[in-house]
């Protein structure tokens, strides 16, 4: 029940503070840093990095276009993976990346 009341009144604060979305894209962020790791292993922090989240697109900075390439050969899992773990339908639709 504690936790309960604090996770409202974080929700509450956020949303006084006008952060909320900001806050939502950290979220997202480090989801999509996870299920990049789950899918490919550690090394692909090395090689993928969610830099920022906007209008349902997360970029990412790749060090290649074949790591580019790869997680666009997953991109439909990958996604589908993050907007479960986001608890929304359509939190992101797609990746843009920046080599």
């Amino acid at each position: 029940m504690v936790f309960r009341l604090s996770k409202e009144f974080l929700k509450r604060s956020v949303a006084k503070h006008g952060i909320a979305n900001q806050v939502e894209a950290a979220r997202i962020l480090e989801i999509c840093s996870t299920v990049l790791e789950a899918a490919f292993g550690p090394k692909i922090k090395k090689q993928a990095k969610p830099l920022y989240y906007k209008n349902k697109v997360i970029h990412l900075s790749v060090t290649s276009s074949v790591v580019a390439t790869e997680i666009k050969l997953h991109q439909e899992n990958i996604l589908k993976q993050i907007n479960k773990k986001a608890e929304t339908t359509q939190a992101v639709s797609t990746f843009r990346f920046l080599t």
